[in-house]
């Protein structure tokens, strides 16, 4: 990353990856409740 000073993960990437997880944990405390990403992420 230095030297190109190209990130090797966009910002966006990051913060798709984190809503999914964050999905899977609410889905596993609310009795495994389908989470739509849209929940988790607005």
């Amino acid at each position: 990353m230095v030297r190109t000073k190209v990130e090797p993960v966009s910002h966006q990437e990051i913060l798709e990856v984190t809503a999914i997880i964050h999905a899977a944990a609410k889905s596993l405390n609310e009795t495994s409740r389908l989470v739509n990403l849209e929940e988790v992420m607005g």
